[in-house]
């Protein structure tokens, strides 16, 4: 009766995909359940031989998964190596599949940012006192000063454009300035002089026309300026006694300078050096 009871095949239990549980030996596990194999716990007291023969198939069961483990190129389940098979006579093992259940993460469980960084939910991130610090009142100094060159150097820019419009409006391209004088050469109140002053590519000309009579028309050779945009640049006249012989000498204004043209009484000559020249305001 002992040796039946000895002999008597150990039963194996697993819980399915179904939620029903099966039981059986060795033999029908293998053969209805083979994938399960891993998964099988035994449910029953066993006897010293029993004990024997289950260490054994454990070792079987173990040395055929490793090796079919070995075998398959795709394995779709890692071995269940580790687990102890061989558990106590009166202590039963249940593991249940339960599909649909969701493992809850720990609070404290690390979670990845979108940066790159590791951040926990139950520690609120702390800013580093080198963001907290302000910045130096020399940093805000500095961008003031650029701040500032930059609008004078956009305001003088302004300057200069409307200058030359305004300069292009009224002498025109190339600047010419023009006015009548009664200078003494075959001219008089009724028919006086006409004196047309150009800026011709940075070349001073002046055209008189004797009592606005072309036909008698000279010309005078000025100076020639130097400087970039000088050829922009406007040229005005006046007609003013500066030598005090009473005849209207011819004075050219080119920006802070001044040019004298001496009346001898028939046309304009260039003054000469040491000649005592009073240019009034």
């Amino acid at each position: 009766m002992s040796q039946a009871k000895s002999a008597r095949p150990t039963l194996f239990e697993v819980s399915l995909n179904d939620g029903t549980t099966w039981t059986g030996t060795e033999r029908e596990l293998r053969r209805d359940h083979p994938d399960w194999i891993p998964y099988a716990q035994a449910v029953q007291p066993r006897t010293t031989a029993t004990r024997d023969a289950h260490e054994a198939y454990s070792r079987d069961v173990l040395t055929q998964i490793e090796q079919d483990y070995a075998d398959d190129p795709h394995p779709g389940r890692l071995p269940r190596s580790s687990l102890n098979y061989n558990t106590m006579a009166w202590q039963q093992v249940r593991y249940e599949y339960r599909p649909g259940t969701v493992i809850q993460r720990r609070r404290s469980a690390q979670t990845q940012t979108g940066n790159g960084e590791r951040d926990t939910e139950d520690a609120p991130a702390v800013k580093s006192k080198r963001a907290r610090r302000s910045q130096h009142w020399l940093l805000y100094l500095g961008i003031g000063m650029v701040v500032m060159l930059a609008l004078w150097l956009l305001l003088q820019m302004a300057v200069s454009w409307w200058q030359l419009h305004n300069d292009a409006v009224n002498y025109g391209r190339p600047t010419t300035y023009q006015f009548d004088a009664v200078l003494g050469h075959s001219d008089s109140a009724v028919n006086p002089t006409h004196i047309i002053i150009v800026n011709l590519n940075r070349h001073i000309i002046i055209i008189e026309l004797p009592g606005g009579d072309a036909s008698h028309a000279r010309i005078y050779s000025g100076p020639t300026l130097f400087g970039d945009g000088q050829d922009l640049t406007p040229v005005t006249g006046w007609a003013v006694d500066v030598n005090g012989d009473g005849k209207l000498d011819l004075v050219l204004y080119v920006q802070d300078q001044r040019i004298v043209f001496i009346n001898d009484g028939t046309q304009f000559r260039p003054a000469k050096p040491g000649e005592r020249i009073t240019i009034p305001k």
